[in-house]
């Protein structure tokens, strides 16, 4: 968990809702056949949640998250191979998918986190 959303309280927040018995963080949330969770998530944040915080005229979309991610890791100089496992796409090439099985380590990637200029 990364320290920003520790200071957001996100520990809280997951406890609140252990209290009511929710087996996952954000629970409300159902489970559509085929889509699985994502798909209530994205409704769920391109509709109420975006026009609650008044941003849904401005062309953004639950995805552009990603985007947003992908670029300022990018501009943050860090390696693309790496920017790519963090945000969940699959590794191309022979290095990676033969070579690389284990992956990048957590601390690389809370390393590759911290470059980011985060603000609250």
């Amino acid at each position: 968990v990364h320290p920003m959303l520790l200071d957001l309280g996100i520990l809280d927040y997951r406890k609140k809702a252990r209290a009511g018995e929710a087996p996952r963080l954000l629970d409300e949330l159902g489970y559509s056949e085929g889509t699985g969770y994502g798909r209530n998530l994205s409704r769920w944040f391109n509709g109420p949640f975006l026009k609650a915080l008044g941003m849904n005229d401005q062309g953004l979309v639950f995805h552009s998250l990603r985007h947003t991610m992908v670029t300022n890791l990018l501009q943050s100089n860090v390696a693309g191979p790496l920017v790519s496992s963090i945000v969940g796409h699959a590794q191309k090439g022979v290095t990676h998918e033969v070579y690389f099985g284990k992956g990048y380590t957590v601390a690389q990637k809370m390393d590759a986190l911290d470059r980011l200029p985060w603000s609250t």
